[in-house]
């Protein structure tokens, strides 16, 4: 490990017991003793390897086919709607030999971006020579995606020697697949041996299964208007939902936030004796150029300016982001030194994320971008690199997400809009969404698959009519897309 990358060997221990289930809108209080519990540590043998994933060669290499033993008892456990709290994963994670405290962590939650980030960070870190996990979700192509040990996904032999052992344990506890999946991420991280781990939130903060260690520091990527039905209908209520990631005493960065949502951070920061840092406050970030190959970009903070800083990742919101994961690693006193952030944040691999899968004879691109925002930075992107003209757009959304916003955010560049058939439960059926797209003036055509729809938009190129081709709105449209164009499912590709 680096000897600039500082990592406390205990700051991190903290019994399960004592976490309980935070109240809304609180940071979880200040433990007064932390220490080492080598007696849960016995239960799990360390027995994995590290080694680099058949499955993904890269952002733009072939994936192959995954085996799915094991894996489909897994999803099973996603039922019928999704159940937050911490009792289900704490058991767990006992009968587990809590895994999680045998590491450091950092904990990334946010509307948007809270994946990139957590990337970004982990892959700082690595570059640094700390040996790091990455927990994220969901994964698009490959199941161990989720699961990375200094970038490389958790094979699927070794997930399927978790889910053996882990079994009667999960069932026992009746855990869902999230939780199962969290208690596996913490179990391989332990077992190679990390120093530490970086985990991405999947839901609001409070209840999510990520939320059962002191972590390092925390960051919130931004507030904005999604998962209603579950978070709140307002971004104070959102906020709240995820503010309670931080923990007092240790620092949390803020995103880019709207100022009424800025003054409930610093009053709840406040109130709880967590050390807020404001991203807007502190830093400040120029996008220099924006190019088919990448960002790049000029950030500084306090005490730091990284100049002409290349961002292997596409959108200028990307450049907050960087911003942000800098300012983490910073306040968390695991800052790796700038030649290792340079090296991570050109160096990464994070499947659809404006990935350009195609740039001749014209463009595709594959965004998992599943909300409003999400949606607005893609057109956007799209229209610096390539301008204004029609194109064909592949797009669904789940039927938790604000069509009417999507929609209108795509209108601007619509020459046709294909919507496919999601193989996903809360999937929506194409006819409504075509119907609603049509209603505010776009030409819409409804298939019956992503391939169906991806070959209908290149037929549409391929008459003159658009100028290129860009799938989005959910991570089941990334994944079908990329399953298209990485194993030739469509002649025109």
């Amino acid at each position: 490990m680096a000897p600039h990358v500082c990592i406390p060997s205990s700051a991190h221990l903290w019994p399960i017991g004592e976490l309980g289930n935070p109240q809304k809108g609180s940071a979880i209080p200040p433990v007064s003793e932390l220490t080492d519990r080598p007696d849960l540590h016995q239960i799990w043998a360390r027995t994995w390897e590290v080694i680099p994933s058949p499955t993904l060669t890269g952002r733009r290499g072939v994936a192959t086919a995954v085996s799915a033993r094991g894996l489909d008892w897994l999803f099973a456990r996603s039922g019928g709607r999704i159940k937050l709290g911490l009792d289900r994963v704490q058991a767990l994670l006992r009968a587990l030999g809590n895994p999680h405290l045998d590491m450091p962590t950092l904990v990334i939650g946010g509307s948007n971006g809270k994946g990139s980030v957590a990337t970004l960070c982990a892959s700082a870190l690595s570059a640094g020579g700390a040996k790091t996990g990455l927990f994220t979700s969901p994964h698009v192509l490959d199941f161990g995606e989720r699961v990375r040990i200094d970038g490389h996904p958790l094979p699927l032999d070794r997930v399927e020697h978790f889910l053996a052992r882990a079994a009667p344990q999960i069932e026992e506890t009746e855990a869902t697949f999230f939780e199962a999946t969290t208690a596996l991420a913490f179990c391989a991280f332990r077992d190679a041996g990390v120093d530490l781990a970086v985990l991405e939130v999947g839901l609001g903060g409070r209840l999510d299964a990520t939320n059962v260690t002191l972590p390092l520091g925390a960051a919130i990527t931004s507030i904005d208007l999604e998962h209603t039905g579950i978070l709140g209908d307002d971004r104070l209520l959102i906020a709240s939902e995820k503010f309670p990631i931080a923990r007092a005493g240790r620092p949390l960065v803020v995103g880019p936030v709207e100022p009424e949502v800025a003054d409930w951070f610093h009053r709840s920061a406040s109130n709880d004796g967590v050390e807020l840092h404001l991203i807007e406050e502190d830093w400040s970030w120029r996008v220099r150029s924006q190019s088919e190959t990448g960002l790049r970009a000029d950030l500084a903070g306090p005490g730091i300016e990284l100049t002409d800083l290349t961002i292997e990742l596409l959108g200028r919101h990307q450049a907050a982001n960087s911003a942000l994961a800098c300012a983490l690693l910073q306040r968390a006193d695991l800052w790796p030194g700038e030649s290792a952030v340079r090296q991570g944040f050109a160096d990464l691999d994070l499947p659809g994320r404006f990935d350009i899968v195609q740039t001749r004879p014209v463009p595709v691109v594959i965004d998992v971008a599943h909300n409003s925002p999400g949606v607005a930075a893609s057109v956007a992107t799209w229209r610096e690199l390539w301008g204004d003209e029609p194109i064909a757009i592949v797009f669904s959304a789940l039927r938790d997400k604000d069509l009417d916003a999507m929609c209108a955010e795509l209108l601007p560049l619509a020459g046709r809009i294909y919507v496919p058939e999601l193989d996903a439960r809360r999937g929506r059926p194409p006819a409504p969404v075509a119907d609603l797209l049509r209603r505010a003036g776009a030409d819409a055509q409804q298939c019956g698959s992503v391939a169906e729809a991806l070959d209908g938009a290149l037929g549409l190129v391929e008459t003159g009519r658009a100028r290129g081709v860009l799938c989005l709105g959910s991570f089941h449209v990334a994944e079908g897309a990329y399953r298209v164009s990485r194993w030739g499912a469509s002649a025109r590709l």
